[in-house]
């Protein structure tokens, strides 16, 4: 069935079926919010300004754009990948043992530091302050 611009098509919290096999859905029986099935399993919600990938599922992209990135739990970066900016993509090289090695000299500043250098007092090499 065809319809026109000039249609409106109310589903009234009905679930819409789009796929041959009937497992892949949309639907919004929930106020201001809108839930998809994929291959019979709940997937994705879209609430006011949120977009959830429900336990399971996953959100795969080429690239994510954000201003700011904020987390509940751990950031794990993949076995041998890297951590940088536009600048310089690999500023921090993890290997997947773990070992951190970084491409720049890293600079400590802060209100007892002065820009550039590491008090030899805040430096703990064995144990003790050397």
């Amino acid at each position: 069935m065809a319809l026109t611009k000039a249609q409106l098509v109310d589903l009234n919290a009905n679930e819409l079926i789009i796929d041959l096999d009937a497992d892949t859905s949309i639907t919004a029986d929930t106020d201001d919010q809108i839930d998809i099935k994929i291959a019979g399993a709940d997937d994705f919600r879209f609430t006011a300004n949120t977009f959830t990938a429900l336990s399971g599922s996953t959100i795969a992209a080429q690239a994510l754009t954000a201003t700011t990135l904020t987390t509940t739990g751990a950031i794990a970066i993949a076995n041998d990948g890297n951590i940088g900016s536009a600048g310089d993509a690999d500023a921090i090289a993890i290997s997947s043992s773990g070992v951190v090695t970084f491409s720049q000299t890293p600079v400590l500043s802060g209100a007892s530091l002065t820009a550039g250098t590491t008090p030899l007092t805040t430096l703990d090499i064995d144990g003790g302050t050397d």
